[in-house]
């Protein structure tokens, strides 16, 4: 007579120990996960108000008869005002606000919303 063999598969302890191991890992893992998208999106904010005030210095610089004023503007978060030939693109969902300020003849300052709430502000 043969002897009966088990039937193969897991048993239920494995199985346990298995999503507990996988539960530890997701625990561990989506906080950071989280965090490491904060930090993108703000990197792309800054990033975007580098490029608005290096986009405006080269307005300037083109004419001397230019002034920062003409930079000013209510919200650049859709792309940068009209006077400049340097187009800049839209941000996409990293920007919330975007504002130029003039701070004197040749001089502006950038202020960048982030979509996690923090703001930058470059001279």
């Amino acid at each position: 007579m043969k002897p009966t063999s088990r039937a193969s598969g897991f048993t239920l302890i494995e199985l346990l120990i298995v999503s507990g191991i996988i539960g530890v890992l997701a625990a561990v893992l989506i906080p950071n996960l989280l965090v490491a998208r904060t930090n993108a999106l703000d990197r792309s904010a800054l990033a975007y108000a580098r490029s608005v005030v290096v986009a405006g210095n080269a307005y300037l610089a083109a004419d001397v008869d230019r002034t920062a004023a003409a930079l000013a503007s209510a919200d650049c978060a859709s792309g940068y005002p009209e006077p400049v030939e340097h187009a800049l693109g839209d941000p996409g969902a990293a920007v919330a606000a975007c504002a130029v300020v003039a701070a004197g003849a040749s001089v502006f300052q950038v202020s960048v919303t982030s979509a996690t709430g923090t703001v930058f502000t470059l001279p």
